[in-house]
């Protein structure tokens, strides 16, 4: 297998290796996809062998390769990115590489109860769900779900059930992770034919056919496992030659590759999460930098506005006195309006007052400031 991220291949030596190995476990060295390495030998004029080619060799023959065209101008090395195989290509290795190490799980019986409504009502206390459709599917069902219970413990891994109102979903927490498997009946369409009876009392039901498709069950037990994050579903189910019971111990391996898959996902995103709060605070001290700098600036500007007001109505002050300087009554009535006048400045203007108090105003604002508290600092 290729370990690198990225492989280079010219075109000469991407024809070699698809004329010398099967292109199913050609696209597992390279890491891509059947449909892109076709894709990619149909651009730069590849030919591909067909099964015949590879019926041949099996024979113990050997065919003759189709020539690679030559003359193709332009043509650049082919790179190829190595994907990361996916949890059930992961599951499917690790128990080749196991073998006859696969744990083998014993499976007790349970007594079966008559009523299967009792039986469903025991696996999922809830209620609400009924997955089983016989007294001895409901029996072998938990006979199985409690050999995995006690076999993942064994294995140091913890269970539990987290209980919903009309559901239940049973779980393993494996190195950090949560593994939740299911364990039902699946059921299968088949066609009801209706009674005669069934069609005189109800004769909608037959929609010019005379028959209906109808949910039964399959009589076959299935479990599948998912992890809370990013995983697919993987499921096994009972097969000719091999039931449920005999895959117990795949399962588990399967629930252990697929949680270390599970915290690798998990770790970089939490990789990715951590980059981005501090992309976000960063992104937040800068826009609060800018609002500080904006606000001492309308500060300087409200001072300077305020002293060049102040400036402004002395000036008019000073001329309308010399315009009035010759009636004394004007004067007297020029005299309690002009105190008035220089009572508003000294409020108005920042310089005739406490130089602390100038400064005070145009320092930098330690944090965002209200409108309120703006308008009183200024007015």
């Amino acid at each position: 297998m290729i370990t690198d991220p990225t492989t280079t291949l010219t075109r000469e030596q991407l024809y070699e290796r698809l004329w010398s190995t099967p292109m199913n476990k050609l696209i597992g060295e390279l890491g891509t996809s059947r449909i892109a390495l076709i894709q990619l030998c149909d651009t730069h004029q590849i030919p591909r062998p067909d099964r015949k080619y590879w019926a041949t060799i099996l024979r113990g023959l050997s065919p003759d390769r189709m020539p690679l065209p030559s003359g193709l101008s332009g043509s650049s090395p082919i790179a190829f990115t190595h994907q990361a195989p996916s949890p059930a290509v992961l599951v499917r290795k690790t128990i080749a590489q196991l073998g006859d190490d696969v744990p083998k799980i014993e499976v007790k019986p349970v007594m079966e109860v008559a009523d299967i409504k009792h039986q469903n009502k025991q696996i999922w206390p809830e209620g609400g769900i009924m997955p089983y459709a016989t007294p001895k599917m409901a029996a072998r069902a938990r006979a199985i779900e409690n050999a995995l219970v006690d076999a993942m413990a064994e294995r140091g891994h913890q269970s539990g059930d987290d209980h919903r109102p009309g559901n239940s979903q049973p779980w393993f927490r494996i190195g950090g992770e949560r593994i939740r498997y299911y364990l039902y009946e699946p059921d299968h369409n088949q066609r009801h034919y209706f009674t005669k009876s069934e069609l005189k009392a109800e004769p909608f039901w037959v929609g010019g056919k005379g028959w209906e498709q109808r949910k039964v069950p399959s009589g076959s037990l299935k479990l599948g496992i998912v992890a809370d994050y990013g995983i697919s579903k993987l499921t096994w189910e009972d097969e000719r030659g091999r039931a449920l019971e005999d895959q117990l111990g795949e399962i588990i391996i399967a629930m252990e590759v697929v949680s270390a898959v599970a915290a690798k996902a998990t770790a970089k995103r939490n990789e990715q999460a951590h980059i981005a709060s501090i992309r976000t605070a960063e992104k937040e001290r800068r826009e609060h930098k800018a609002y500080l700098q904006d606000q001492r600036w309308e500060r300087l500007c409200a001072v300077a506005d305020g002293w060049h007001q102040a400036q402004r109505i002395r000036g008019f002050l000073a001329a309308f006195k010399e315009t009035v300087a010759g009636d004394a009554r004007l004067m007297r009535r020029a005299a309690k309006w002009g105190a008035w006048a220089e009572e508003y400045l000294w409020s108005i203007d920042p310089l005739p007052s406490d130089p602390e108090e100038v400064l005070r105003r145009l320092r930098k604002p330690k944090r965002r400031l209200a409108s309120y508290e703006y308008e009183e600092d200024f007015y």
